[in-house]
């Protein structure tokens, strides 16, 4: 913890590996008006997140790849946490459904892991980050092509069926 009482979020590297941390506890509602914890989200399986708003160009660019990044994804879970519910709407051009969409509207989320927008990380039944966070367009396509390599490798039954960027082999 630092002097301001956020938890620090800085990646640790040793020896070119990721070191986890774990998952912080956030309570969002989802764009039905469900309430989910980010936990329970994680417990489900391993689940990506994207942190935007609809109004951030860069934002923008990276939801116009989530369609194809979930097409790669073969099972695991895109979510977007937004700042206020009037987003949640402004999704589904994207391809977004409003049950995969997480309101952070007191941005405590945004606060804990010093999110900027965009930012991406990804969660596991561990309890743990299983990447990230990384801001920006370029770490967050870099980090999807490694996740979906990751996907790849464990689910070979569905090697081949698509490259990183969702066109077919």
């Amino acid at each position: 913890m630092t002097d301001t009482g956020v938890a620090e979020t800085q990646d640790v590297v040793e020896d070119d590996e990721y070191v986890t941390r774990p998952t912080p506890y956030a309570l969002f509602t989802d764009g039905t008006g469900t309430k989910v914890s980010l936990m329970d989200i994680g417990r489900a399986g391993p689940t990506v997140l994207l942190y935007v708003s609809t109004g951030c160009g860069s934002c923008k660019e990276v939801l116009n790849s989530v369609a194809t990044w979930q097409a790669s994804l073969r099972g695991v879970p895109i979510f977007c946490i937004v700042g206020h519910e009037a987003e949640v709407e402004r999704l589904a051009p994207y391809g977004i459904e409003p049950n995969r969409a997480l309101i952070d509207e007191p941005r405590a989320v945004a606060t804990m892991m010093r999110l900027g927008t965009p930012s991406l990380f990804a969660i596991g039944p561990d309890e743990h980050l299983l990447a990230g966070p990384v801001s920006g367009q370029v770490d967050i396509t870099a980090t999807m092509e490694a996740i979906i390599g990751e996907v790849r490798a464990v689910r070979p039954e569905d090697a081949g069926d698509d490259q990183a960027d969702g066109t077919p082999v």
